[in-house]
């Protein structure tokens, strides 16, 4: 009889590594990654709003601003946001040029579509991810060896992998020996498995 390190160290000396292969992102959970994965864009993409309520310019707050537009994630309002003016934005959408802060909408009033009332000061900054803030591009995510999770999988289609080169896997097989073994069918006589 031999260790389970000696044996590991017998198999690891005298084999070899089976190459790898693309497969689709859905199927790469529990595989091991082949590929470093690089950052193509900055995450996020553009500056994005944290809350549902209005882009406005934080100095020009509280006060009752111009409503001039409307930000919504997937169709931003790319114009330049002016002082005294305010922008509805949604969760998720795009920051307008101009706007430093974003008041939540529960601390805002509105009686009309043409202006809105910003109850309190906003911050500065507040309630907006900055452009990369998370991810900037050229950054390697993840390195060949790491063994792909589901936490993974929304990074990796953030960057555009419908496919990942994973390593092969190997073919396993289990070869029972002695006399005291049976098939699987049998029912193990005495002193046998």
């Amino acid at each position: 009889m031999i260790t389970v390190a000696k044996a590991l160290n017998i198999v690891s000396q005298n084999v070899g590594s089976l190459g790898a292969e693309r497969i689709d992102l859905a199927a790469s959970i529990g595989r091991v990654l082949a590929e470093p994965i690089v950052a193509d864009t900055d995450l996020p993409p553009f500056d994005r709003s944290q809350m549902d309520g209005f882009a406005v310019i934080s100095k020009d707050t509280p006060a009752t601003l111009k409503l001039v537009g409307e930000s919504a994630a997937g169709r931003g309002w790319h114009k330049e946001l002016k002082s005294d003016e305010a922008v509805a934005i949604m969760t998720g959408a795009p920051v307008p040029k101009g706007a430093d802060a974003v008041q939540k909408i529960e601390l805002t009033r509105s009686s009309d579509d043409k202006t809105v009332d910003i109850l309190e000061a906003a911050e500065k900054d507040k309630f907006i991810i900055r452009r990369g803030a998370e991810i900037t591009k050229g950054t390697t995510v993840f390195t060949p060896g790491e063994i792909i999770t589901r936490n993974m999988i929304a990074s990796l289609a953030a960057f555009g992998y419908s496919q990942v080169r994973v390593s092969k896997q190997p073919r396993i097989s289990i070869l029972g020996t002695g006399s005291e073994i049976v098939e699987i069918g049998k029912k193990p006589g005495r002193d046998q498995i």
